[in-house]
């Protein structure tokens, strides 16, 4: 081994859903589906359960129609999974990825303000917060200013879609390594697949589960499928050491959330759930952004016009909020916000 061969990288989480970052501005690596397979190994490799490349946007051919659209993406979050598969879009890994920006000294980020990053599902708005934007229960405690979850623009949701109109507190802007900084991002607008009857479109089988359950599809910008169960039992007897099967197969594959609904909401009308999810090309994961927010808009959906439009999501790793917001043109938007960490960076052979 040279110095030639070796990279540097950063290892980062959010909500135990860990990553590792690497910085290409000018886009010049070429990194191969094998590579990520090797780094993200968790016994010969770095570990993790995704990969996430920076470039800057100018060097991205395939991302440039949504820059002409929205010329503030001056990053692109290239993301793959664990096994090397390329993905649209991670919630949890946007976050770090723009905690690892800020601590690399590669994008500022002053307090109250947000940035916007290019994604292939679209450039979604990335703003700091302060932890009682995640865990409302701790906003008496926190005195800081508001900041606006701005619009992710054109290229994020349907064309004219405005600000979700959120509103969260401000954070702190020093960054060092091991602070657990917290960031709200703007998912853009949610469906449902075309003839769903909103209630289930399909049917999920896996290990633990005595027969079959009912599941319902939701596009964040990547496909996912909700499926409800009864009991806290019921969540924590599964087996997830292998994918479980969904039926009728999505085209490109689905992850697929676990969820038990509270049967009640705090008294700010803040909703709960607990999650269990399984992320295609990975496995089971310790959180999944995209995930609760996919399957918080399921439970919204089966709770009708009395479910909340705010839901706190415990997961193993850790507990993240989603917020409800509709634009000016009547789609809803869905609003993440969680911590971000990196916890080390080195150099390894790529």
């Amino acid at each position: 081994m040279t110095h030639a061969n070796l990279q540097a990288f950063s290892k980062g989480h959010g909500t135990g859903n860990d990553f590792v970052l690497l910085s290409d501005p000018e886009g010049r690596l070429d990194v191969s589906a094998a590579d990520v397979a090797r780094w993200c190994n968790r016994r010969t490799g770095i570990g993790g359960d995704g990969f996430i490349r920076a470039v800057r946007t100018e060097n991205v051919p395939e991302v440039q129609d949504l820059v002409e659209a929205d010329p503030r993406a001056e990053w692109f979050m290239d993301y793959r999974n664990a096994d090397g598969s390329v993905a649209e879009m991670c919630g949890n890994g946007v976050r770090v990825f723009v905690h690892f920006l800020r601590q690399a000294g590669l994008a500022e980020l002053a307090e109250g303000e947000s940035m916007h990053v290019a994604t292939r599902a679209g450039v979604k708005a990335v703003a700091r917060v302060a932890p009682a934007a995640v865990d409302p229960r701790a906003a008496q405690a926190h005195t800081g200013a508001a900041t606006r979850v701005e619009p992710a623009g054109p290229g994020a949701g349907a064309p004219g879609d405005d600000a979700t109109g959120a509103r969260v507190p401000a954070g702190e802007a020093s960054v060092q390594l091991g602070e657990v900084a917290y960031y709200a991002v703007d998912l853009g607008p949610w469906t449902l697949p075309a003839g769903s009857d909103s209630v289930s479109d399909s049917l999920v089988t896996t290990a633990g589960l005595d027969v079959p359950r009912p599941a319902l599809s939701v596009d964040m910008g990547n496909p996912h499928t909700v499926v409800a169960l009864a009991r806290d039992e019921e969540l924590e007897a599964l087996i997830l050491s292998q994918a479980p099967h969904v039926e009728p197969r999505p085209d490109n594959g689905s992850n697929v959330e676990f969820v038990v609904p509270a049967d009640h909401s705090d008294l700010s009308g803040v909703g709960e759930f607990r999650m269990r999810v399984v992320e295609r090309g990975v496995g089971e994961t310790m959180a999944c952004g995209t995930g609760a927010a996919a399957a918080a808009a399921a439970t919204r959906v089966w709770g009708g016009e009395a479910a909340p439009s705010d839901y706190i999501v415990e997961m193993p790793g850790g507990r993240v909020r989603v917020s409800f917001q509709t634009g000016r043109n009547g789609a809803e938007h869905a609003v993440l916000a969680g911590p971000a960490v990196i916890v080390g960076s080195g150099t390894a052979a790529l």
